[in-house]
């Protein structure tokens, strides 16, 4: 019978740095070298980072273990960081980059929708989706000028939304 680790050993520090330095995912790593007991590995690393709560002191194997992948993650990405600057594998070096360090690699572009809006003037505008909705929403509302109300028609009722800011009233005095 096979029994799973119970903590990182030299052999399984070995194996993990061989795939990581390959550039395969961490969680794919766990899975590869623990099988259904793949948190294991990422508590491990969260001793060897000194993070656990319960333990006052970091055992020297996971602070190897700790050691020895971060610096393997950090070998993968520049050789990938490499073949970009040389005439390597640009492409998939890229591609690897951008999924395995998004936050520093990744594109950031933002798409607007835009709507064509006929205007007042006749005229078609393109205006972003939410705010032609808004407008159209206004538009099939029924209005009533004030103006145009006869003398004794009370006003139409203005409905006031609460409002989660606290008001506070200024001092206005003129200035002499």
């Amino acid at each position: 019978m096979n029994k799973r680790p119970t903590r990182p050993t030299a052999a399984i520090t070995a194996e993990a740095v061989k795939y990581l330095k390959a550039g395969v995912a961490l969680e794919v790593v766990a899975r590869l070298i623990l099988g259904s007991k793949h948190d294991e590995l990422f508590r491990w690393l969260v001793v060897g980072a000194g993070q656990d709560p319960k333990m006052i002191r970091i055992p020297k194997a996971y602070r190897l273990f700790h050691d020895a992948v971060t610096k393997a993650q950090a070998e993968a990405e520049a050789r990938n960081t490499l073949a970009l600057q040389r005439d390597g594998s640009p492409k998939w070096a890229l591609e690897w980059l951008r999924r395995r360090a998004p936050e520093r690699w990744a594109s950031t572009e933002t798409t607007a929708v835009l709507v064509p809006f006929a205007g007042k003037d006749g005229q078609t505008h393109l205006l972003p989706a939410a705010m032609a909705d808004q407008i159209r929403q206004l538009k099939a509302e029924q209005y009533t000028d004030p103006r145009m109300l006869a003398e004794g028609d009370p006003e139409p009722a203005v409905i006031v939304e609460p409002c989660d800011r606290e008001h506070v009233a200024e001092d206005v005095t003129p200035r002499s």
